[in-house]
């Protein structure tokens, strides 16, 4: 035990209704309470205990109390500090072995059991225990509250990185977009941005790196970084290829992905060039597009491809379609529904209904949440990005 951690005196709280037992335990304790620096503190009954512990300028570190007591018991004291979630470590101190005592205290939660009469050495060791015990919780207390703030912190980071400024209309179409992130550390792998190439063309990305938490998101934050500032901006006054960015993306990733082999990432590209009403599309194992036609029916467009940090030197197609108006274009991450990989399986036909009777403007949260349930994935286990563009036309 560090001693520099009880340089601030603790209290080890003494409890009994029988004063010279009270009495006694101070007497046999005083040196080893000294010599850790505590100071003993007494009560002659549970709600005496109560009192104290509730004192909030006192820091108990160990509280030994008797059993059978007038009012409340020992056992019912400790239940009651164990609940609180009182970082004190119980002992419990009695005269009687009776099984119904020994089951009522151990289901209370104490530390240890020690009988009277006492051997000095044997309760000396085990408050010794008890001790290191409590300077344990306080350190664990210690880590948690700095990995709290840790997360928020992280969490901050993931919404400022991670914000998308949407234009309310471009050129005609319109985007919106719904992301979860049911990871309990509250980011995201998921991967969404929408950047501006020229007054009619506009470069839309999605993606999902494999895993959750803070490493995914630190790789999704990466692809963000370098996507825009190392290839979209050099060439702002050129033809941007949404296959040739996967391309680049997949070698830049492989230089990640040999020192975490299990690291992937699917993803899709596409370029909307609101002038000539088209949509290009290149995906690296992604789910397939859905194109809802002004007839109302979906179709599902065919853009495939391996997943990104999969294979070196990969190349990828481009799939361009008209995107005309008062037609709709989904794009989704893996965590919509249980698809794999996406790149060579087909969405169910209850999945495509849903989307043809959502609607353009349907809360994409709700939508989100129906076709988990129709693909079978009602347990929400994974990240989910889903991505709404429409033609409104002119």
């Amino acid at each position: 035990m560090n001693s520099s951690e009880t340089q601030t005196a603790y209290q080890i709280l003494i409890v009994d209704d029988e004063q010279p037992i009270l009495d006694a335990l101070q007497r046999e304790l005083r040196s080893w309470a000294k010599g850790h620096n505590l100071e003993i503190l007494t009560a002659g009954s549970g709600e005496e205990a109560l009192k104290i512990l509730e004192n909030g300028e006192q820091r108990i570190a160990i509280l030994l109390t008797d059993n059978r007591m007038p009012g409340i018991s020992g056992a019912q004291l400790v239940r009651t500090v164990v609940e609180a979630r009182n970082p004190v470590v119980p002992l419990l101190l009695t005269g009687y072995t009776e099984k119904h005592d020994i089951q009522a205290a151990l289901s209370a939660g104490i530390f240890a059991f020690i009988v009277k009469p006492w051997d000095r050495k044997k309760l000396q060791d085990e408050l010794d225990y008890a001790l290191e015990s409590y300077l344990l919780r306080l350190r664990t207390q210690h880590s948690s509250r700095r990995l709290r703030e840790e997360l928020r912190t992280a969490q901050e980071f993931h919404k400022i990185l991670f914000r998308v400024q949407i234009p309310e209309d471009l050129n005609g179409y319109r985007l919106d977009h719904f992301q979860s992130t049911p990871s309990r550390f509250g980011v995201s792998g998921d991967y969404f941005d929408l950047i501006t190439l020229n007054e009619h063309r506009y470069l839309l990305l999605i993606g999902d790196v494999a895993g959750h938490g803070l490493r995914a998101t630190f790789v999704a934050a990466i692809i963000k970084s370098i996507v825009y500032s190392e290839y979209v901006r050099p060439r702002l006054d050129a033809e941007i290829s949404p296959a040739r960015l996967l391309e680049w993306l997949n070698e830049r990733l492989g230089l990640i992905t040999e020192e975490m082999p299990d690291l992937f990432v699917t993803f899709m590209a596409g370029v909307l060039d609101t002038s000539a009403e088209t949509m290009t599309l290149a995906a690296a194992g992604s789910p397939f597009p859905v194109l809802i036609d002004r007839s109302n029916t979906p179709q599902e467009l065919p853009v495939h491809g391996v997943a990104l940090g999969v294979k070196k030197d990969n190349t990828y197609r481009e799939h361009s379609t008209p995107f005309r108006a008062h037609e709709t274009l989904y794009l989704f991450t893996d965590g919509v529904s249980p698809i794999g990989s996406g790149s060579d399986t087909r969405i169910n036909h209850g999945f495509m209904n849903a989307l043809r009777e959502a609607g353009p403007y349907e809360d994409l949260k709700k939508l989100a949440g129906e076709l988990r349930s129709i693909c079978g994935a009602e347990v929400v286990e994974d990240d989910v990005t889903i991505v709404r563009l429409r033609s409104d036309g002119r």
